[in-house]
């Protein structure tokens, strides 16, 4: 059995060390138990909060801080806490055939008093939705018969969806439930007083209690208060404890204060108190209740729902406004030791109903009872339906590589599922494959319908958007880059992007640093991928090179996902006749060797190496030019400036800033050999460098580029220190060879690297299987095999 269990209320440092931290600790530690097959807990963490504390980590297989589930296996989202934390995280869980969302449910409180619990108009909303999402849950598990009446009132829900689970008693308690030995009497214990415990809430109704034992009789009434109250609570109680009220009968109450104390501590109190008084004019649960009856205390208790649960004896209960009801009850105990003993004697069984066993026995019957009819109707829903994906992505005519890849992706992809692109570019390029186009937003990763909702991510402004939201709300991830820093300076700042350093080095960085890093790329120390990698699940890369690196820095491990051809040529297309009709196309002198470098250029491609190796080429006596194919922007000056230096800026070229795709492919054929260097070696790729290679031609790469690639042997390899002397020997090793291209290594490559592949292999990552294109054919409709 799959679980998903959303951890935010443990992480929530408000909640974490409250009842209801407590309960979804227990329920995390009892779902490792479910008898029906081996369990697989994923907990869900909020990275706003900070990482889970270990002890709740632990009893998780994994974490991610990806709220997003596996597609189409079935699974529990167990929701821990609903009515506290942003529910727009947990929306891919509900909605979904696959997915059995079991909400824990504790009260309804602040529907009974808006005006405190809800004053504000943004918590109004906040809870109004949470309610929503609430009634959409297909189990119920309350923490009370009277909360789930509840449920069943106010969301409208099949009683038979509803499974009371009670609160287990914690360790100390149950411990003095089992062996029967109170615990020693505390110190600063004053000599008969009466437990209250209960935090600084006019909803804990210590007024009344204050007022009650001043008039329930005794000598001398003490009342030992535990619940973290403040100093301006404490004075308030005790101005009502030393008012007479006219009455000759009322008392002042010796009050004890207690800050924070232990469990055991907690024992002895209620072991050695002449009984404990739960005043509470609401609960979900009362545990001091339980845990008092636990330690021999006699409990009194205010009559409302939950309270008649656990406490049976009307004699026991007092209306929560009348403190003559309950001073009347408190008289009742305090004056009749045989009375007294009675009443522990009834409530003894009591806690046995809230043992850890029982309360975990609950829980997993209510899941046991339901997964098995879950998984059988979930299976047959997913596999009768086609696979529905959004890719958040640039798109065409964004200039920019990964929106050609996107769109050559969507091509293949559509053939086995349906596609909608959600992108920042206002006027996408009209595309059959593509069942909606939408503007990027947090709808993306909301929307139930969708089996995956994947972000692309590369290395530049375009994808500002999609790494917001995909911090945001997490899920499967496909990076075309081996390196943040570009993105994260120009969305961030420099400030920002300073201490995303800081975290992965673990050391002092200085923006000098920063800025000199964004210069030199090549002289980077780490790959700002940090928080990329935790929000992904899974997180898709291009290079075995890049798996190794991103397990090394931040312990995730990431999925291979080979580079697939961007461009496919046909056998015809290669053939030297269409070469020379290319070259004419361009105006190539008969004679001349063009050697291309390909792509939007900056400093780490090495473009002044390139110069320099021309010039060496040039030096042997052939009429060797390179021509710079894409945007070269600013890198052209200091390219010219070199290549004269070197005697050859007369052989240095650069075509327009853009240049469409026809002109691509036409310099592509018509080039004799290229060059693609990266100066960084984190096992990045190079969309220009597949091209090359399904263009046939001849290609120069350093060895972390080319072994990006799986590069096939027409790839020449220099070192990645390489030199211009090194890559003008491999160019002269490569030309020397003649005319003569493999072909039959550029088709094979083709095959193994092709679109259909990679989609193929992205579905099954995602867990997800698509209708099939013939074999054999591209999503282009030609045959590449």
């Amino acid at each position: 059995m799959l679980v998903y269990a959303d951890l935010r209320c443990l992480q929530d440092p408000g909640f974490a060390c409250r009842g209801i931290g407590s309960h979804a600790a227990f329920l995390l530690a009892s779902a490792r138990s479910l008898r029906r097959g081996d369990v697989t807990i994923i907990g869900l963490a909020d990275a706003a909060l900070g990482p889970p504390p270990a002890e709740i980590s632990a009893l998780c297989d994994s974490v991610q801080e990806a709220f997003a589930p596996r597609p189409g296996e079935p699974a529990v989202f167990l929701w821990l806490s609903p009515m506290t934390h942003d529910t727009r995280l947990v929306a891919r869980f509900f909605d979904r055939s696959e997915i059995l969302p079991c909400a824990v449910v504790y009260d309804f409180i602040p529907l009974i008093d808006p005006e405190r619990y809800l004053a504000g108009r943004g918590t109004r909303l906040s809870y109004a939705a949470a309610m929503e999402w609430l009634a959409a849950a297909g189990l119920f598990l309350p923490i009370s018969t009277a909360v789930g009446d509840e449920v069943v009132a106010r969301l409208g829900v099949d009683s038979e969806n509803v499974a009371v689970t009670g609160v287990a008693l914690r360790g100390v308690f149950a411990a003095h439930r089992a062996g029967g030995i109170p615990a020693p009497r505390p110190a600063a214990a004053p000599g008969r007083y009466v437990m209250f415990v209960g935090g600084p809430d006019p909803r804990k109704n210590l007024e009344t209690v204050v007022t009650a034992l001043g008039r329930a009789g005794s000598p001398d009434p003490a009342l030992v208060i535990a619940g973290g109250y403040p100093d301006r609570w404490r004075r308030r109680v005790e101005r009502i404890a030393a008012k007479a009220e006219g009455r000759t009968t009322n008392r002042p109450v010796q009050l004890t204060f207690l800050d924070h104390v232990s469990d055991d501590e907690l024992a002895g109190w209620y072991g050695h108190a002449e009984a404990t008084v739960v005043a509470s004019r609401a609960e979900g649960f009362s545990m001091p209740v339980i845990e008092a009856m636990a330690c021999g205390s006699p409990v009194i208790t205010s009559d409302i729902p939950c309270h008649r649960e656990l406490v049976t004896d009307p004699a026991a209960r007092f209306a929560p406004d009348s403190p003559d009801d309950l001073a009347a009850r408190l008289r009742a105990v305090m004056a009749d030791a045989g009375a007294r003993e009675e009443l522990i004697a009834a409530q003894r069984p009591t806690p046995e109903r809230f043992t850890a066993a029982r309360v975990g026995e609950r829980f997993a019957a209510a899941l046991e009872l339901r997964m098995p009819v879950h998984a059988r109707r979930a299976r047959k829903a997913v596999a009768a339906r086609r696979p529905v994906i959004a890719l958040l992505s640039p798109f065409p005519p964004d200039r920019s590589g990964v929106a050609d890849y996107t769109r050559r992706t969507v091509a293949a992809l559509s053939a086995r599922a349906d596609v909608d692109v959600w992108t920042d570019q206002p006027e996408p390029v009209a595309d059959p494959h593509v069942r909606a186009f939408h503007g990027i937003g947090n709808a993306a990763w909301l929307r139930p319908d969708y089996d995956a909702t994947v972000a692309v991510l590369g290395n530049s402004h375009f994808h500002a958007p999609i790494l917001a939201g995909h911090l945001r709300h997490g899920g499967p991830c496909i990076l075309h880059d081996s390196r943040l820093l570009d993105l994260n300076a120009w969305w961030h700042g420099i400030e920002r992007t300073r201490t995303i350093a800081e975290a992965e080095l673990h050391r002092p960085v200085s923006e000098a640093e920063v800025r000199h890093w964004t210069r030199h790329q090549g002289e980077i120390p780490t790959l700002f991928l940090s928080e990329v990698a935790r929000a992904s699940a899974p997180l898709f890369v291009h290079s075995r090179a890049l798996v190794r690196h991103i397990a090394r820095l931040y312990g995730v491990e990431a999925v291979h996902l080979p580079f697939a051809l961007l461009r496919e040529f046909t056998p015809r297309e290669t053939a030297a006749a269409s070469r020379q009709r290319a070259r004419a196309a361009l105006g190539i002198p008969a004679g001349r060797t063009v050697i291309a470098t390909l792509g939007i250029y900056d400093t780490t491609k090495a473009p002044e190496v390139c110069a320099e190796a021309i010039a060496r080429l040039r030096a042997t006596g052939r009429d060797a030019h390179l021509v710079f194919v894409g945007d070269a922007g600013r890198t052209a000056e200091p390219v010219l400036r070199r290549a004269a230096e070197a005697g050859a800026a007369e052989a240095v070229h650069f075509t327009a800033e853009w240049i469409d795709d026809e002109t691509w492919r036409t310099w592509l054929l018509a080039a004799d050999g290229a060059i693609q260097l990266r100066t960084h070696r984190f096992g990045g790729i190079s969309g220009a460098l597949m091209d090359c290679i399904a263009a046939g031609v001849p290609t120069v790469a350093n060895e972390d580029l080319a072994a990006a690639l799986d590069a096939p042997a027409t790839v020449s390899r220099v070192s990645d220190t390489f030199t211009a002397d090194m890559v003008a020997g491999a160019l002269g090793s490569l030309l020397a060879r003649g005319d003569g291209r493999d072909e039959a290594t550029r088709v094979r490559y083709c095959t193994e690297h092709s679109m259909e592949n990679y989609v193929a292999g992205l579905l099954a990552a995602l867990g997800l299987e698509g209708e099939q294109v013939p074999s054999g054919r591209s999503a282009s409709g030609y045959r590449v095999a």
